[in-house]
């Protein structure tokens, strides 16, 4: 019994992980794209406030 919950709990945490990873990888990305667009400045400020 313990031994499913544990995997239970074990799958959850890694989609979690991965879920994160992603949120973060999307940020960087974006925040990339409109680095590439507009000016520096103002992405690095847009970006120290949402990352």
């Amino acid at each position: 019994m313990s031994r499913i919950f544990f995997f239970i709990y074990f799958i959850l945490f890694n989609l979690f992980n991965l879920t994160l990873f992603l949120l973060e990888y999307c940020c960087y990305a974006i925040v990339y794209m409109l680095i590439m667009v507009r000016g520096q400045r103002f992405t690095f400020l847009l970006f120290l406030i949402v990352c």
